[in-house]
């Protein structure tokens, strides 16, 4: 595994909740916000991540995180602040970065 501010060609997509993918992938690459539940996940609110979650989300909550934790860049997710100033830049298209995949 490895911490990356650059790179997402190996991330493990298959951790994520099929219906999540799309969401993900959207708010890491072009800064687009998303529902309640990743919203919540995205800003460290585990008990508003619960409270939001479907069944399928719920259950697979933790293969989120340790996606985030192994995979996402540094800096689009951790605080509210963190959050809004992702959306802000555009993701990592924003922040310059075009080594990164278009879809998933």
């Amino acid at each position: 595994m490895k911490y990356s501010d650059t790179d997402m060609k190996d991330a493990n997509w298959d951790m994520i909740p099929q219906h999540l993918k799309r969401g993900i992938h959207n708010y890491i690459i072009y800064g687009y916000p998303v529902g309640g539940f990743l919203t919540a996940v995205f800003r460290n609110d585990l008990r508003g991540a619960v409270m939001r979650a479907d069944r399928e989300s719920l259950a697979g909550l933790d293969n989120i995180l340790k996606f985030f934790h192994w995979y996402a860049p540094l800096g689009c997710i951790g605080s509210i602040e963190i959050h809004m100033e992702w959306i802000k830049i555009k993701g990592m298209r924003g922040k310059g970065i075009t080594d990164c995949p278009d879809a998933i």
